[in-house]
C-alpha cells in the first residue's frame, strides 16, 4: 500500500518465494484517503464479526508481524489486547 496527499494505492499480485525471484502485480486499486479510511474500518468490523460467529481469533505469529514491519505493541492494539 502506497499514500500520497491525494490518494492511497493498493497492489494485489504474487511474491516470489525466493528474494531472486520475480514478484507479479496483477491488480491495482486506487481511492481516495478518505476511502481507504472507510475500508480498513469495514474490513475490521467484517473480521471481528468472523471472529465471533466462528468463535476463532486470526493470529500472525511474530515472525510475519516483522516481517511486515507490523510491531507487536500494534498488532495488540489492532486486536483490542492491552
Amino acid at each position: 500500500m502506497t499514500v500520497s496527499p491525494w490518494s492511497a494505492t493498493l497492489t494485489f499480485g504474487l511474491r516470489a518465494l525466493s528474494p531472486t525471484g520475480t514478484n507479479t502485480m496483477d491488480t491495482r486499486m486506487r481511492m481516495p484517503l478518505q476511502q481507504a479510511k472507510a475500508l480498513a474500518v469495514m474490513l475490521l468490523r467484517t473480521l471481528r464479526q468472523y471472529e465471533q460467529q466462528s468463535q476463532v481469533e486470526i493470529e500472525l505469529p511474530k515472525t510475519v508481524l516483522d516481517e511486515l514491519n507490523i510491531p507487536l505493541e500494534d498488532w495488540q492494539r489492532f486486536r483490542g489486547v492491552g
